[in-house]
């Protein structure tokens, strides 16, 4: 959606970035399902757990795209 290209072409975009950095992300999503099976014991910790990886998802899309995250 941010690059102003229809479904089908996003999906293929999307595709290709990630297939090109699996090495980058893979830790990425280990951490993610760690701290998703960690905070699963209370609910305090899914409170802690789903924002923490939703902004560990943010941060990495936004660094395989190249940007800078923080200036």
């Amino acid at each position: 959606m941010d690059k102003g290209v229809d479904g089908i072409a996003g999906m293929k975009a999307s595709w290709a970035t990630l297939s090109s950095h699996v090495g980058e992300l893979f830790p990425f999503a280990l951490t993610g399902v760690g701290l998703y099976i960690l905070g699963g014991i209370t609910l305090i910790g899914w409170l802690v757990t789903v924002p923490l990886v939703a902004l560990l998802s943010a941060y990495s899309y936004v660094r395989i795209q190249g940007y800078d995250v923080v200036r």
